[in-house]
């Protein structure tokens, strides 16, 4: 029983392709809209058109059903709808203009026709940036809330190669017109075509991809028996640049049959149909469709066809005794002279043809396709009602590998799976954000930014959709000025989500008189690493700086000198700075090792020391590698307000009494600090998810 009458925008951009309005995809585009038309439960049919080229068939009698629109006027239309995506790979219109932002809201449920993954599959040498295209758009159909496949084979290439949903696959295969007087017995006249006689094989469809397979059709022709070749004619019926007419041509006259061999470029429909019905047969010896109209096409007209047994043209034309090996001219010439020699064999073929062709009808591919609008709808429909599991996308630091906020984020991401949906998403480069993924995405985004070129990327995203940017590395995302694409940002997050309170109040003195969205103080997490062996080394205290992070201040320098010399007058204990920026040495008489990394630094420590300089973050760093490590921590920073095991000398204590109590840790009373609860990857998690606006229920006890 189905439900009300549906709302549809079917965007028709497709259909106004310039090059080729006569391959398969814009004719598959326009007969669909007449087939739409002709359904009465499609009580809305609104087009989307661009103004600025001819208008596809059907679009007055589309202006007349409901209304026909610019994509940038898609927000006219309110309230629940099915937004039909023709073709999402004309790369003549730019992504947001095949997906507009008005279009991505919970009552708009998205449909998208799957022709073929042969871009993917089969690019040419020198045209590897559409392969790139193609898999950047590929996520318009695998986010989509029903993909239409016009075959079998299309919908098995698209499970294999794009990871679609099966259960969101209609195949609901094309469409051919009906011919009114098909060809039963005998043929008919042949068109006055300059150059055709009258018996003649014939080839129609696209012909300058490799795929094809024209050559070798070519030269199986040249392999038929003599008499037949003599008393036959190939006719290639197919548009054609000059380079590949020289090309077909020299591979004739090798194969010997240059005189029988008419390149008749291309057609016009009237003509196309006289030669279907006029032809011995149809030759259709492609490697690979996903579909292959013109096989289908030419049974409707009661032409013998023969056809590779590969990829989609076994699917459609049904008959082993039809189908050839494509790569075996031996094959080929086999299939084609029988069809040719024995008429019982091509009437059998011609009778078959009309019977399948009657599946072919385009009133069956609206009924499968208005069926899958239904299920789209209702997916949208339960995914607003089902339980509050909202879907979240995360796009991590894109900071080299080994930065350790990476690794941390990373949990976070992994202990969120366990409360909600997620899905992470590649940040993409400069400028080149990659909004594809969020498509489908109800949820709001969670997006780290760690440096200036971080931010540009984190305010693209967030501009394109809703959610927070976590700025856990506020020294590496603003080194110095506050760079411009923090304006940006702070106009488009929802939120901001720092590392503690004091990067809270530095960002809010940075952002001067600009309005803040509101900040959030989340824990920078603690993920347990396998660092080396701590080797002790009699009485060293280290005050290191993580990787990536700002180079030791005027402030710290001269702290550290002051606190050096204090332990130099007390004893062997020794202060080294190890880390930073191996650039910039102290001006100071301290001991500063800046080439050793960072395991190697804490590792010959017998006490880490944070002199309190720089963000949180780089006190987080010196905490977390004393606890893997088994070494004691000391901190000039005051207390975060929970127990962590470091032990706090106070901002303002001097020299002596630093020195004093250093010592003292040194000499073995000092614990290894502990890891504070808030800091598990996955109570970060709960909070971050807090911060982007998802409910959660309580934890787990």
């Amino acid at each position: 029983m189905r439900g009300p009458a549906l709302r549809v925008l079917y965007d028709m951009r497709g259909a106004q392709a310039v090059g080729h309005p006569e391959r398969g995809i814009p004719r598959w585009i326009a007969h669909f809209a007449g087939a739409l038309l002709d359904r009465p439960d499609a009580a809305e049919l609104h087009a989307i058109v661009d103004p600025g080229r001819p208008l596809p068939a059907h679009a007055a009698r589309i202006a007349a059903r409901g209304s026909l629109l610019g994509w940038e006027q898609s927000d006219r239309l309110t309230g629940p709808l099915v937004h039909h995506i023709g073709s999402a790979f004309e790369f003549d219109w730019k992504r947001h203009e095949l997906l507009p932002t008005a279009l991505r809201r919970p009552g708009v449920a998205r449909v998208a026709t799957l022709y073929d993954v042969i871009p993917l599959l089969q690019a040419l040498p020198d045209e590897t940036w559409v392969q790139r295209l193609w898999r950047h758009r590929a996520d318009l159909v695998r986010s989509a809330d029903a993909v239409l496949c016009i075959s079998q084979w299309t919908a098995e290439e698209g499970i294999r190669h794009l990871q679609l949903d099966e259960r969101r696959i209609t195949v609901v295969g094309t469409g051919v017109p009906e011919v009114e007087h098909p060809r039963r017995n005998g043929r008919m006249p042949a068109p006055p075509l300059p150059g055709l006689e009258s018996d003649f094989v014939l080839y129609t469809g696209g012909a300058e991809h490799p795929r094809k397979n024209l050559p070798a059709l070519l030269r199986a022709f040249g392999r038929l028996d003599e008499p037949v070749r003599r008393s036959h004619q190939l006719v290639i019926a197919s548009r054609m640049s000059d380079p590949l007419r020289c090309e077909l041509t020299a591979v004739a006259r090798d194969a010997g049959v240059e005189d029988r061999v008419l390149l008749a470029g291309y057609v016009p429909d009237d003509v196309l149909r006289m030669l279907y019905l006029s032809c011995c047969c149809v030759a259709y010896p492609s490697v690979y469709e996903g579909f292959g109209l013109p096989i289908a096409e030419a049974m409707s007209h009661g032409a013998p066809v023969v056809t590779s047994r590969t990829t989609s043209c076994r699917e459609v034309v049904g008959h082993p005794a039809a189908q050839f090996d494509p790569v075996d001219e031996g094959s080929i010439a086999s299939v084609l002279q029988r069809v040719l020699v024995e008429p019982a064999l091509a009437g059998e073929l011609r009778e078959h043809g009309l019977e399948r062709a009657r599946e072919y009808r385009w009133e069956r591919v609206a009924e499968r396709s208005l069926e899958a609008y239904e299920d789209a709808l209702a997916r949208r429909r339960a995914r607003r009602v089902g339980p509050a599991r909202e879907a979240v996308a995360f796009a991590g630091p894109a900071g080299i590998e080994d930065h350790m906020p990476r690794a941390r984020f990373e949990a976070v991401v992994e202990a969120a799976r366990a409360m909600t949906r997620v899905r992470p998403v590649d940040s993409g480069r400069a400028g080149d954000p990659t909004p594809a993924a969020l498509d489908w995405l109800s949820g709001p985004l969670v997006v780290a930014a760690d440096s200036p070129l971080a931010l540009s990327r984190a305010a693209e995203l967030l501009a394109r959709h809703p959610g927070v940017a976590v700025l856990w590395e506020l020294d590496r995302a603003m080194p110095g000025e506050p760079p411009d694409a923090l304006a940006r940002l702070l106009e488009v997050a929802r939120g901001i989500v720092v590392g503690t309170p004091l990067d809270a109040a530095r960002l809010a003195l940075a952002a001067g008189r600009r309005p803040v969205p509101p900040v959030h103080v989340v824990p920078v997490p603690l993920v347990a690493r396998t660092l080396p062996d701590a080797s002790r080394n009699g009485g060293v205290v280290v005050a290191p700086r993580a990787p990536g992070l700002p180079p030791f201040d005027d402030a710290e320098v001269e702290r550290a000198r002051l606190v050096s010399e204090a332990l130099a007058a007390r004893g062997p204990v020794e202060l080294r700075l190890a880390g930073g920026d191996p650039y910039l040495r102290p001006r100071r008489d301290v001991r500063h090792d800046p080439w050793p990394g960072w395991e190697e630094a804490c590792a010959g420590a017998d006490l880490l020391l944070d002199l309190g300089g720089a963000s949180a973050t780089a006190g987080d760093a010196i905490a977390d590698a004393g606890r893997e490590l088994g070494i004691p921590v000391a901190s000039f920073r005051p207390p975060s307000g929970e127990a962590d095991g470091v032990h706090r000398l106070g901002e303002a204590a001097t020299a002596t009494e630093a020195a004093g109590a250093l010592a003292t840790l040194v000499d073995g009373a000092a614990t290894v600090p502990e890891a504070p609860a808030s800091r598990a990857p996955a109570a970060v998690a709960r909070a971050l998810l807090a911060a982007a606006g998802v409910e959660l229920g309580a934890p787990e006890k």
